[in-house]
């Protein structure tokens, strides 16, 4: 598979799991079956390298565009909210203060 799909055999996908460590190269993780993705360009079909499920969806959404990246560090770095905003004590709607899960509807029987 790794071969026909893309020109890589199992001994080099071995050598580049060795130079990663055994982990993603984008996030560092690791998958449950140690199985990572073979990242490639689809326009020239070169690999580049090996990816968890997650950071090789994300960059299929992203349509591997570097750019697009760099603008989304940026605006993770500098949310435009900050400009109206200002800076804020946002702590207390944070994710881990607040579940935002929507309240259980009551059984009206």
């Amino acid at each position: 598979h790794l071969r026909d799909t893309y020109g890589v055999t199992y001994k080099e996908y071995e050598a580049m799991l060795k130079i990663q460590k055994g982990v993603c190269w984008i996030c560092h993780g690791g998958t449950s079956k140690n199985h990572f993705a073979v990242d490639h360009d689809h326009k020239t079909g070169e690999p580049r390298g090996l990816l968890c499920a997650t950071c090789n969806k994300t960059l299929g959404k992203f349509r591997d565009d570097a750019d697009r990246f760099r603008r989304a560090a940026r605006y993770l770095d500098n949310p435009p909210f900050r400009k109206v905003l200002g800076e804020r004590d946002w702590s207390k709607y944070s994710d881990e203060n607040n579940s935002r899960k929507p309240a259980r509807r009551r059984n009206s029987r």
